[in-house]
């Protein structure tokens, strides 16, 4: 696969959480984590894409 057909990693904390997503991953690859984190964001109204504020601290 050239890098032109390499998909974009999904960035859970930055993907826009209007519209409809596709998340198509093979197993083992944090797809469950994903869900969980954008279910968080919605649940929370924390749209980080348009804050500065870190969501989670580590």
């Amino acid at each position: 696969m050239s890098q032109a057909e390499m998909p974009t990693p999904l960035n859970p904390l930055t993907l826009p959480l209007h519209g409809s997503r596709l998340i198509e991953a093979s197993a083992g690859t944090g797809k469950t984590f994903t869900i969980a984190l954008l279910y968080v964001r919605l649940v929370l109204g924390v749209d980080t894409a348009k804050t500065t504020q870190p969501l989670f601290a580590r």
